[in-house]
């Protein structure tokens, strides 16, 4: 299957993460959520009843995740994503919120248009997916955590560039408080099934089918 271009969308403190080199993983949200059913195994090819978009499967999750390869909403193993964050477009061009200071934003607009609205054509960050899974959100491990975006502080002791707070926090209770920053208060116990998208930063990509 030739590789695909595809949008996808970040917050501001998300884009940061990216463009320092701290993200290669992205959770997105599983629509709709599949019924799924704990089987007692009785072998090794036993574990779970899997419905999901017209798709049926009884087995371990490794066979299920070879199922859905090629299904994901948010692209497949050699896709391109295309960053869309906040911008602005101003009579010397196109300024991203994500270059700017908090404090900075508020001076230079409040009218940020939204990462939604961000043409192709603005995009500065590409990213080629390596590999995409399923899983449940709290599966997430401390690797995992670390490569969706968290401060390299996090767990260090006398890191030196807070109040150190950050030594007593472990990466998944991180992520748990960004994962609900950007889904609401109580998104974190749903425990959702969710895509579990891992990539790799493309410097100078000129399009899908060149390096």
């Amino acid at each position: 299957m030739r590789p695909r271009e595809l949008p996808i969308s970040y917050c501001t403190k998300m884009v940061r993460a990216n463009r320092d080199g701290r993200k290669t993983n992205t959770r997105r949200v599983m629509k709709p959520q599949p019924e799924v059913s704990r089987i007692e195994a009785t072998n090794e090819l036993h574990g779970y009843e899997w419905r999901w978009n017209g798709l049926f499967h009884i087995g371990p999750m490794p066979v299920i995740n070879q199922l859905l390869q090629g299904h994901s909403p948010y692209g497949n193993v050699g896709d391109v994503l295309w960053v869309r964050e906040e911008f602005l477009e101003t009579g010397r061009g196109v300024i991203y919120r994500a270059d700017f200071d908090d404090d900075e934003t508020l001076d230079i607009c409040d009218g940020w248009c939204p990462p939604e609205e961000m043409p192709r054509e603005y995009a500065r960050d590409f990213q080629r997916i390596t590999k995409v899974q399923v899983e449940r959100l709290h599966d997430i491990s401390e690797e995992d955590a670390r490569a969706e975006g968290c401060p390299r502080c996090i767990g260090i002791t006398n890191c030196g560039c807070c109040d150190g707070t950050c030594e007593y926090m472990m990466p998944q209770v991180w992520y748990k408080h960004l994962w609900e920053s950007l889904h609401g208060l109580g998104s974190w116990d749903r425990n959702d099934w969710v895509w579990a998208i891992t990539y790799e930063r493309l410097e100078n990509y000129e399009g899908v089918g060149k390096k």
